[in-house]
């Protein structure tokens, strides 16, 4: 530069110039570098010209960053080139540790491999699935990828496009309980009624429409099914329960009364009436903010019907049950004056008061004793059996000593034992326990049992033991005889009123099968237990448990 002739002050104004233009120069790069610059026009020998910048691409870049979608574009090696702030929103990663740090750690452990098969088939065009994200807090997300080839400054790389799928898979599970509650409602058996918290019904079963025989929905429960909780012990179906029946109220469940089980009638519109078992209790919604209430309607008007008719046929029964036993009780009462007449007579006459009998005579005499004795003994029965039926039995309690009882029953017992040839053994134990109880209902149950092993015994012997049960706090008496057993079928049975008149040992050894069924009602009134092991032609054994105290 000649510097010759240029004074200070024009060297200071043209350096000041070209520093404007420097400055210039360099805002005008920086505007390129930032893409703030589309295109240049540049004047020429042919005129101005319009030259695009490669920065013409802004309005995309721009558009891509305002997206609601994540976009991010990798090198080969998976290494993030570029990513839009939504890609660091959605990962809850900061932009500066997303590019230029690989994308794996952000693909979930079980969906590697997909993604790297995405990435490996991205060259045959765009490629796109469903996989989990693992974002920057350790969470995982689902996100659907589509993957293609893009070429940047004739370089390829990979494009990737992400779409957070929580909305609508949270939208998905939404439908499916929707759809689950609903199946659930048209599937129930009961009639179940959802109510907002104004106790408006929302959801209804398609039980609970049949029920009120209208729609329903978005009306007042109250209205729709006006409930009256029965509160008579019996829990009737009748118009005077009903009357004295306590008004239900949503509003109560609402503010927290909870019901369960609780029987109710209603009566429709067209005048049918039904009893309900009613449930209800409060709904929560998320963080257990009060949203309505749930109702239960459970229709048991046909188990009501069945069991007030099954109440009536009892009563019927027992009435039947009861005139029974009063008829049997006073033709028994009949029986035994005349009975009992017939049999002191015929003892005077055979102990030949008016005068010496004849052989045949005495035979026959001795007939009808025997005979008389019998029927006695059958009108006795009855006689106990309807006093049993009807409650009238009475407690004589006392100390029943069980060693001398036992003696004297063997010996009372005794012709019975030489008549059929039987032996007998009585085994008591060193000390015989006491044992507080009515001693004369023990002793006929001991009777009965001890004459009808010898009944249905014709060879062998009668065994009698008594041992003490100190745990279970009683005396145990086993019977056991050699004779004829009983079927297995029949065990069941053994203590069946009546039982033996349906066999054929009615025929061979009499009776009407009457004295078991007494001896199993007086155990049970003395707080006893019987029961019997047999084997068919191998004899019987009754085991008899009384209690030391009757309690």
């Amino acid at each position: 530069m000649n510097t010759k002739g240029v004074t200070k002050k024009a060297l200071a104004e043209e350096v000041e110039t070209l520093r404007t233009r420097l400055a210039e120069a360099e805002e005008t790069l920086r505007a390129i570098r930032q893409g703030e610059v589309d295109a240049l026009i540049v004047n020429g020998k042919e005129g101005p010209r319009i030259f695009t910048l490669q920065g013409a691409d802004h309005t995309y870049r721009i558009l891509i960053e305002a997206m609601d979608e994540a976009a991010a574009v990798l090198s080969d090696d998976g290494t993030i080139l570029y990513a839009n702030r939504f890609f660091s929103k959605m990962l809850r990663v900061p932009l500066e540790k997303v590019i230029g740090h690989p994308i794996a750690p952000f693909i979930a452990p079980k969906d590697q491999a997909t993604f790297e098969a995405l990435l490996r088939e991205a060259g045959k065009g765009t490629r796109k699935g469903e996989m989990a994200l693992k974002t920057g807090e350790g969470n995982l997300l689902s996100a659907y990828l589509s993957v293609n080839r893009i070429e940047l400054d004739q370089v390829r790389r990979i494009g990737l496009v992400i779409t957070d799928l929580t909305e609508q898979k949270r939208n998905e599970e939404i439908v499916a309980a929707e759809k689950l509650a609903r199946s659930i409602l048209d599937q129930a058996a009961e009639a179940i009624v959802v109510c907002d918290e104004g106790g408006r019904i929302i959801r209804a079963s398609r039980m609970a429409h049949g029920l009120c025989d209208r729609n329903p929905m978005l009306q007042r429960f109250d209205t729709i099914f006006p409930l009256r909780l029965i509160s008579d012990e019996n829990g009737t179906l009748s118009e005077e329960s009903d009357a004295k029946g306590q008004p239900f109220s949503i509003s109560s469940v609402l503010e927290g009364e909870e019901i369960q089980g609780v029987e109710a009638r209603f009566t429709r519109e067209d005048g049918e009436t039904f009893n309900l078992l009613v449930s209800a209790g409060r709904l929560f919604g998320a963080g257990s903010r009060k949203i309505g209430c749930v109702v239960s309607l459970t229709n048991i008007s046909e188990r009501k019907r069945a069991e007030e008719l099954l109440k009536r046929k009892t009563q019927e029964a027992q009435e039947a049950s009861r005139l029974k036993s009063h008829f049997v009780s006073n033709v028994s009462h009949e029986l035994r004056t005349p009975l009992n007449s017939i049999i002191g007579y015929t003892y005077l006459l055979l102990d030949e008061a008016y005068g010496e009998l004849q052989r045949a005579q005495r035979a026959s005499l001795e007939a009808v004793s025997r005979n008389a004795k019998d029927l006695l003994h059958l009108v006795d029965d009855l006689l106990n059996l309807s006093r049993i039926e009807a409650g009238k039995l009475s407690l004589q309690l006392e100390t029943v000593r069980l060693g001398p009882l036992m003696e004297e029953i063997f010996t009372a017992a005794k012709p019975l034992l030489d008549e059929k040839a039987l032996s007998a053994e009585l085994h008591l134990p060193a000390e015989v326990p006491k044992i507080q109880s009515d001693g004369g209902k023990v002793k006929q149950i001991l009777v009965n049992l001890i004459s009808n092993s010898i009944k249905f015994t014709n060879n062998g012997k009668i065994v009698v033991t008594v041992e003490e049960r100190a745990r279970k706090e009683g005396v145990e008496i086993r019977i056991q005889d050699s004779g004829i057993g009983i079927h297995p079928e029949q065990l069941p049975k053994i203590f069946d009123a009546f039982h033996q008149a349906d066999g054929d040992l009615t025929r061979e050894y009499g009776g009407v099968g009457l004295g078991l069924t007494i001896v199993k009602e007086l155990v049970s009134y003395l707080h006893g237990e019987i029961h019997v092991q047999s084997k068919y032609g191998d004899g019987s054994t009754f085991i008899l448990f009384l209690p030391y105290q009757f309690s």
